[in-house]
């Protein structure tokens, strides 16, 4: 099996449809995109660019510009500044993946071998006789744009039938948000496996499940906050496997296989209402939290950022149904007033899909992120739940035990990181149950380990809250009605 160092496995914008239509192209087996050199984290350099891609073997060179169109180059020979002039390479060519946002696959064949790829210390990737030439000594990056000083030209170099010019590729400019650079090597992503672990974890087992179940039965809120349990609440996409989490975690403490929470496919949310789901064990009767779904996000039904601004609040009541077109208002009779800190979130939980992490429109995103930063200034944790990760990985549909050397995971935490700004130690990788009719121990434990950090956060979150409201208690005025509650109706009315 091949083996790469942590540091090694970097995650990139390519897609793994993008992937797989680039190894049919090259037809030459699957292959594993490790990618050497991204302008975004490296820099717009020559000198960077050939440090980190000289004498690496095949790479695939990618632009991605700021209208949606994605192209760039192959070569199977390496990159080598010292050689200054051109490199033979008959498996060469030129590829367009996407245009103006549109899926649109196009390659584009070597017609001189003998001019595909020219070396020159001070030249970026340069394909043909400037059939692809990106840039040359440095380029400086302006309000998320790199304006590429290189230049393209339909040379003899390369086949461009189909394309009347460039601007049917780069929509006529060389601006770019992201150029990538990978090294291919032989065998699929779903081979390779990190060697070692990158988080240090326990094995997923009988005996971790033991002790997680206990460590979690055993958890009680803070004496001073008065409060039964914790309040944890899943915000994600439709699909994204929110209900399907509360079941594995029901599921974990039964015994059997749970079906509370409905679960289902389609264009619009199973979950319509604002449902808390308690957990009860024969060993201690009801466990101290709740852990409450939420309808599903979707590009037709977006996410109403004043209505769960109310719901993280704790002005949303129990089995609120979710209505798209009449928001929760301060007028409306079911609206919470005055919430008591056991009805407000102590968790907010993105469910994000891995397999899906490329597909997140720049709209919910933006509102993802708004969520986030209003959690921040109200002191609310939060943590990201990373659904479906047999999906980004095969081998773990059938095996769990190595999910934390995965490098496609690992790929995935990163990437769900930079996209919603979360350290990556806030990110668990779960799988829920669905075509499994029994318990798993596996599927369990690494459930239970994400669902012992979110507790911890929202330990966390209300020792904060409680500390504040300590100090606050010692001044007069607003202070203390901030933190017990009637800031939060001034907050959601704006």
């Amino acid at each position: 099996m091949i083996t790469y160092s942590k540091e090694l496995i970097m995650a990139g914008k390519l897609s793994r449809e993008q992937k797989d239509q680039l190894e049919d192209w090259i037809g030459q087996g699957p292959k594993t995109f490790r990618l050497l050199y991204a302008i975004t984290r490296d820099g717009c350099s020559a000198g960077t660019f050939h440090t980190k891609c000289d004498k690496q073997g095949p790479t695939v060179t990618v632009l991605y510009n700021p209208s949606g169109s994605v192209y760039g180059g192959y070569t199977s020979t390496d990159w080598n500044r010292n050689l200054s002039g051109f490199s033979s390479d008959a498996a060469a060519f030129l590829f367009q993946l996407a245009f103006s946002g549109k899926t649109t696959m196009a390659k584009f064949c070597v017609k001189d071998p003998t001019q595909s790829i020219f070396n020159y210390p001070s030249h970026g990737p340069l394909f043909g006789s400037n059939n692809l030439f990106p840039f040359y000594d440095s380029v400086q990056e302006s309000k998320g744009v790199f304006k590429l000083n290189g230049n393209n030209s339909f040379s003899t170099c390369y086949n461009m039938d189909g394309v009347p010019s460039w601007a049917e590729i780069n929509n006529g400019n060389l601006d770019v948000n992201e150029l990538e650079v990978y090294q291919l090597t032989e065998g699929r992503e779903s081979d390779v496996q990190l060697d070692r672990s990158w988080r240090t974890v326990p094995d997923l087992n009988d005996k971790t499940l033991s002790e997680l179940t206990t460590a979690i039965q055993g958890q009680k809120t803070p004496r001073k906050a008065k409060m039964a349990g914790y309040r944890l609440t899943l915000f994600g996409l439709v699909g994204s496997g929110k209900s399907s989490y509360c079941n594995t975690i029901m599921t974990a403490f039964q015994g059997r296989v749970s079906h509370r929470a409905a679960c289902g496919k389609g264009d619009t949310s199973v979950t319509n209402t604002y449902h808390p789901y308690t957990v009860k064990t024969e060993a201690c009767g009801l466990l101290s939290f709740k852990l409450c779904d939420t309808r599903g996000i979707s590009n037709k039904a977006c996410l109403d950022l004043t209505e769960y601004k109310h719901l993280v609040q704790g002005h949303m009541p129990e089995y609120y149904e979710f209505n798209p077109e009449v928001e929760l208002s301060l007028d409306d009779s079911h609206f919470v007033l005055r919430p008591n800190l056991e009805d407000k979130t102590h968790c907010v939980v993105f469910v994000l899909d891995a397999s899906s992490l490329d597909g997140l429109s720049a709209e919910i995103l933006q509102k993802l992120r708004a969520l986030k930063m209003f959690c921040i200034r109200k002191g609310v944790s939060q943590a990201i739940l990373l659904t479906h990760i047999e999906l980004i990985d095969p081998e773990l549909g059938g095996d769990l035990s190595t999910v934390f050397k995965s490098a496609q995971v690992a790929e995935s935490v990163k990437k769900a990181s930079d996209l919603l700004g979360l350290p990556r130690n806030s990110i668990h990788p779960v799988k829920n149950y669905e075509c499994e009719v029994a318990s798993d121990e596996k599927i369990n434990c690494l459930a239970l380990l994400a669902f012992q950090q979110i507790l911890y956060a929202a330990e966390d979150g209300v020792e904060n809250l409680l500390m504040k409201r300590e100090s606050a208690s010692n001044k007069p005025g607003r202070e203390l009605v901030e933190v017990c509650g009637s800031e939060c109706v001034d907050e959601s009315s704006k």
